[in-house]
């Protein structure tokens, strides 16, 4: 800007002041939203939707009783698969008759992997004496039996909750069918599990609706809730993953105030023209 000679700087230098003033807070705001905007763009990438809490533990309570048949493990290899790419932290009980802890609260899910091989169909042996579906045996086919305790699962989970101390999420992964001795004793392991704080999920694998009323009835039908999205196909395969994106909203908001600023500055500190002094005549 060029200057221009005027006995006026007592008037004029207040306004001055308050132009540099302006000036600095309008660059002071355009640098903030500028900054605010190129933060927003790299939040705006969607991202594959964690499946487990980051921030607390997953006991996968898993159902292996003979009762299960094997055209339901495409389920329980989907669920365990998908599992196991989570980032998050995991426990695992497995039960028949009898539950047994095989990984601890706090567990990188990856762990998870080992069991796969155990619910992927194989290639027949020569020697087999029918058409089912061909398995690995497990290491529990030994000792679990036909029978199906789900309130002695229900309670170890708990007691892993509490030995822990820490927040989790049960995820019960079973048909449902429990041989329990008395009805109430079922109802009463849920009503303590739910008594730590605990978010139950229930995986359902083809329950019959009796077996599952109970469970609508304790926990509700929001355990129930999303159950598929946790047996989809698996990240690997041709199937459209679920994502989630950011709201642009930050990106408007600040793209705004970065026009605003700028919008401001051409306003209140735009050149002065001043005219051209006459010539005396």
């Amino acid at each position: 800007m060029r200057a221009f000679p005027t006995v006026e700087r007592a008037v004029l230098g207040r306004p001055a002041r308050r132009t540099a003033a302006v000036a600095a807070a309008l660059g002071a705001a355009a640098l903030l939203a500028a900054a605010a905007v190129a933060h927003a763009s790299r939040t705006l990438e969607a991202k594959q939707e964690g499946l487990l809490p980051r921030d607390a533990s997953t006991i996968v309570v898993l159902d292996l009783s003979l009762s299960i048949p094997p055209v339901v493990y495409e389920r329980m290899r989907a669920l365990i698969d998908r599992l196991s790419r989570e980032d998050a932290s995991v426990g695992l009980v497995v039960f028949s008759d009898s539950a047994y802890e095989l990984l601890p609260p706090g567990t990188p899910a990856r762990e998870l992997r080992p069991l796969l091989r155990f619910l992927t169909e194989q290639p027949r042996p020569p020697d087999a004496f029918d058409d089912r579906p061909y398995f690995l045996p497990d290491p529990w086919s030994d000792t679990f039996r036909s029978g199906t305790q789900i309130s002695a699962a229900i309670d170890l989970a708990r007691e892993l909750i509490e030995r822990e101390r820490v927040p989790a999420t049960v995820l019960l992964v079973s048909d449902l069918h429990s041989g329990e001795p008395e009805p109430s004793t079922l109802v009463i392991a849920l009503q303590r599990l739910l008594g730590t704080g605990a978010n139950v999920r229930v995986v359902p694998l083809f329950p019959i609706e009796a077996n599952k009323q109970i469970f609508l009835d304790v926990v509700g039908p929001e355990a129930f809730a999303g159950w598929q999205q946790l047996v989809a196909r698996s990240p690997r395969s041709s199937e459209p993953m679920e994502t989630k994106a950011a709201s642009p909203l930050p990106l408007v908001l600040g793209g705004l105030a970065l026009l605003l600023a700028l919008a401001a500055n051409e306003l209140w500190c735009r050149r002065l023209d001043v005219p051209q002094p006459r010539e005396a005549v």
